[in-house]
């Protein structure tokens, strides 16, 4: 009997090891899609390639302004950045940021990131995340 417990603990010790090597790469993937599509694209860069490539097409960003509930999808934002960068007008503070947790089940990913223009904390932004065929995408955002 102590043979079969002990046995049914290692197997179960063997084939648990893969799944958590999966989750960290997967942890490594959203933060990826993160600082290249979120903070290099947009606050860094205002590159709509880099932008887009990692945001989904559905994604909005849910904001709340004098009580009243408002979204913004990623075409629009695109498009303000666009804008800007047609006149000019280019983030000037340095943009720094720090991943204050990053969960991952399955194809479902939440990220808290701060976000710091000129080491002042200047957003706190909730992302979610869905893993799709081609890769991580950010689906949604609040702050």
């Amino acid at each position: 009997m102590k043979r079969l417990i002990l046995l049914l603990v290692v197997l179960a010790a063997i084939f648990s090891v893969p799944v958590i090597a999966s989750d960290d790469a997967d942890v490594e993937a959203v933060k990826v899609v993160i600082v290249e599509s979120y903070i290099e694209g947009i606050h860094r860069n205002q590159d709509p390639e880099a932008i887009l490539k990692g945001f989904h097409p559905e994604f909005a960003m849910v904001m709340v302004n004098d009580g009243e509930v408002s979204k913004m999808t990623i075409q629009e934002w695109v498009a303000r950045i666009e804008e800007n960068n047609k006149k000019g007008k280019r983030p000037t503070a340095e943009t720094t940021y720090e991943f204050a947790t990053v969960e991952v089940s399955g194809t479902a990913a939440i990220a808290r990131i701060e976000l710091f223009k000129d080491g002042k904390l200047t957003y706190t932004d909730f992302m979610s995340l869905y893993k799709f065929d081609d890769g991580w995408k950010i689906v949604n955002k609040i702050y």
